[in-house]
C-alpha cells in the first residue's frame, strides 16, 4: 500500500512540474487576453489566479516535500541501515539539531549534503539504497518511514540528544577536537555529542 502510495505521489508531482513548466505561461496568456477582451469579471479573473497560484503552492510544497523526504531517508540508510529504529531516530534528531542550531541551512537537505559531514555523501560511491535483499529492504522502509515521521515531526525526540549535533560510529576515531565536544552518550552503533 505504501509503495502504491509513493508512485501515485511521484505521478502526481511529475504530473504537477510538467504542468506547472508547460502551461504555466499560457495560462497567463490566456488571462491576459481574458482581460483585454473583458470577457469575465474581473473578480473572476481574480479567483482563477488564487486558484492556481494556490494549485502550484501545492505543487511545490509536495515536491521540496518528497525531495526532504528522499534525501533524509538515504541518509539514514546510509549512515543507520542496521540500526534499531531508536538509533536511526537518533540520527535524524542531530540532523534537525544541526538545522536549528546552526544559522546556515535553509532545509534538511543542506544539511545531509553539506560537504565533510556524512561520510556516504563524500565516499564517490553510487547514493542509491541497494535494496535487493529482505534485510535491506526493511532497512529502507525503516528510513523511509522514520524520515517521514521526522519530517512530519510526529517522533519523539530523546531529551538526552537535545543538543547533540555530532555523531560517530562506535568503531570510528575522527579527528575531532574533542576539548570542545562533550560526549553525551551512545546509541546503537554510535556515540553522540554536542558541541560546547
Amino acid at each position: 500500500m505504501r509503495n502504491i502510495t509513493v508512485f501515485l505521489l511521484g505521478v502526481i508531482i511529475g504530473f504537477g512540474i510538467v504542468f506547472e513548466i508547460q502551461y504555466r505561461n499560457q495560462l497567463a496568456d490566456r488571462i491576459q487576453v481574458l482581460e483585454t477582451n473583458q470577457q469575465f469579471h474581473t473578480e473572476t479573473i481574480t479567483s482563477i489566479r488564487v486558484i492556481l497560484t494556490s494549485l502550484f503552492k501545492q505543487i511545490q510544497s509536495t515536491y521540496e516535500h518528497k525531495t526532504q523526504l528522499e534525501c533524509t531517508s538515504k541518509n539514514l540508510y546510509f549512515e543507520a541501515a542496521g540500526e534499531p529504529i531508536q538509533g536511526k531516530m537518533a540520527i535524524a534528531q542531530v540532523v534537525n539539531n544541526r538545522l536549528n542550531k546552526r544559522n546556515k541551512y535553509d532545509n534538511v537537505c543542506d544539511v545531509v549534503y553539506e560537504p565533510k559531514q556524512f561520510s556516504w555523501v563524500d565516499d564517490h560511491l553510487p547514493n542509491t539504497p541497494n535494496i535487493k535483499n529482505k534485510i535491506d529492504k526493511r532497512a529502507w522502509n525503516e528510513s523511509v518511514s522514520v524520515a517521514d515521521m521526522y519530517l512530519n515531526d510526529n517522533y519523539n525526540q530523546d531529551p538526552e540528544l537535545m543538543n547533540a549535533t555530532m555523531y560517530h560510529a562506535v568503531w570510528a576515531q575522527p579527528n575531532w577536537d574533542y576539548g570542545k565536544l562533550r560526549r553525551i552518550k551512545a546509541v546503537g552503533n554510535h556515540v553522540f555529542y554536542e558541541e560546547l
